[in-house]
């Protein structure tokens, strides 16, 4: 009996170390990833969680990732197409050494600043941003924020400008029927009366409608004109072009190839190529920004934008051919 037993437990642990000692254990089975949950780790990560390289805006959550398409039903607009976004210092053209892709976390120390007290200053997401914190325009005498870049002879400045409102950055500034605007001027450094030229884009005056306008001052007076249509977004590429005393200001949507004139008119007449002999040979070029109650509804006005700028560029120009290249 005894004998017995000790060869069933021998039997039994033959088998036991017989089965110890195979390695080749099967792998595990594999899965597709399409079919992966987000639990599993199989479904690409939200763009805002993804290592963002130089090239591309670092955006919090409270800042816009949408293109210059028309609001959606929510009063939002689309994501942006990422092949619009991310402008990098090897992106942008510098033939003059004054363009600046604001791919820091502070304003470079060659801008010259006028007034900049009167917006909140903020570099960060390859952005310039301003946020206008009190009332200011550029009208006539009166002198808003302005920061800017000393060019001599004949040049093209273009931006990318997105006009929001800092209440909520994933809508488009206004429509409130106030004056909220920010772009491109150029401007006479000269001290005295005022003269410059400017494009922005943004909020302008009306209830219900965003425009590009336009205006040329000299000695205090100030000429505007608007865009006819009127626009559905603030987000726009904006261009100066001065060649010889000609300044002619251009538009092109976000993502298009094509430049056009900025379409501005008043009083029936185009608003959007001035002759400005007067200003001298050297002068101001760089980016406004501002927020002006409607005289009429002063009493429930308070800033309410963020204007933000990608880039901009300042090149040298040969002829009016090339102000649309």
């Amino acid at each position: 009996m005894h004998a017995t037993y000790a060869a069933t437990l021998l039997a039994i642990a033959s088998l036991v170390i017989a089965g110890c000692s195979s390695d080749d254990d099967p792998d595990p089975p594999e899965v597709d990833a399409a079919q992966m949950s987000p639990t599993d780790g199989g479904v690409e990560p939200d763009a805002s969680a993804e290592p963002i390289d130089a090239g591309t805006p670092a955006e919090d959550a409270s800042t816009p990732t949408e293109d210059a398409g028309a609001p959606d039903v929510d009063g939002g607009t689309e994501p942006i197409d990422a092949a619009v976004v991310g402008i990098d210092s090897a992106m942008i053209n510098d033939p003059l050494g004054l363009s600046d892709p604001f791919d820091g976390d502070a304003l470079d120390g060659d801008w010259n600043q006028f007034q900049p007290e009167l917006v909140d200053v903020e570099v960060s997401g390859g952005e310039l941003h301003l946020t206008p914190n009190q009332e200011s325009v550029w009208y006539q005498d009166q002198r808003g924020p302005f920061f800017h870049k000393e060019v001599s002879g004949d040049f093209i400045v273009t931006t990318r400008a997105r006009v929001r409102k800092d209440s909520d950055r994933s809508a488009y500034v206004g429509p409130a029927g106030h004056y909220q605007l920010a772009g491109l001027m150029v401007r006479n450094p000269l001290t005295g009366p005022e003269n410059y030229v400017f494009v922005v884009v943004g909020d302008r005056e009306t209830l219900v409608d965003l425009y590009i306008e336009t205006k040329s001052t000299r000695g205090n007076r100030s000429t505007v004109g608007r865009s006819y249509p009127a626009r559905d977004s603030s987000d726009v590429d904006l261009r100066i072009c001065r060649v010889g005393s000609s300044i002619r200001l251009y538009k092109r949507e976000i993502g298009d190839d094509t430049w056009a004139p900025a379409g501005t008119r008043g009083d029936n007449v185009s608003r959007d190529q001035f002759t400005r002999s007067d200003l001298p040979e050297t002068v101001q070029v760089g980016i406004i920004a501002y927020a002006l109650s409607h005289s009429q509804r002063r009493e429930t006005f308070g800033p309410d934008m963020r204007a933000s700028f990608e880039f901009i560029e300042y090149e040298p120009v040969s002829s009016v051919d090339d102000c649309t290249q």
